[in-house]
């Protein structure tokens, strides 16, 4: 069977070959990530990834993961704020080795939202917003949030802060998250 022309059955079965969107974008060097860490949490202690997403159609479609050493939780926060020019900036990785594409997501590390190929690393001052995702972590290097993508993925909203934080609900702790998105302008 031809597809706009293309050869797009596999030739030993006929059967019909084809990807998943995410898949795709990473083809086309519209998937990225970025991951934050902390070996030394106390209780109480929080790690944030914190951003901007850009004023377009290009919608940021993300999964995240995590763990912890031992009980901590993780929130994602929408429509939230923190001090301006705070935090460090964490850089994003295009998924896709080969192309120069980079992420429209914006950070304000430098004191204005830009798009400088990162995310802030534990602004200060987070405050307000939504919580429209939480999940608790067991203790040990388990990994949690691994649910089918369309379970877990976030269609985010444009022209809008996010902050990933994850609390540890213990001492003698460490968190990793780790931010998986691509960029897709919606046809709908």
């Amino acid at each position: 069977m031809k597809i706009f022309g293309l050869n797009k059955t596999d030739g030993a079965t006929g059967a019909l070959e084809t990807i998943e969107v995410p898949h795709f974008e990473l083809h086309e060097g519209n998937a990225f990530i970025c991951d934050g860490n902390d070996t030394a949490m106390g209780d109480g202690d929080t790690l944030i990834l914190a951003f901007k997403t850009a004023d377009t159609t290009r919608w940021v479609h993300l999964t995240l993961t995590g763990w912890s050493l031992a009980q901590s939780h993780i929130d994602v926060i929408e429509n939230c704020s923190w001090t301006t020019n705070t935090g460090t900036k964490q850089p994003l990785y295009n998924h896709n080795r080969n192309s120069s594409l980079t992420s429209n997501i914006l950070e304000d590390s430098t004191g204005t939202f830009g798009a400088n190929n990162g995310m802030v690393l534990n602004p200060t001052g987070l405050s307000g917003g939504t919580i429209i995702h939480h999940f608790d972590m067991g203790s040990g290097k388990k990994e949690e949030g691994q649910l089918d993508r369309g379970q877990a993925e976030f269609v985010l909203k444009q022209n809008e802060t996010y902050a990933i934080r994850q609390t540890a609900d213990a001492a003698s702790n460490e968190g990793h998250i780790a931010l998986n998105w691509y960029e897709h302008t919606s046809i709908a």
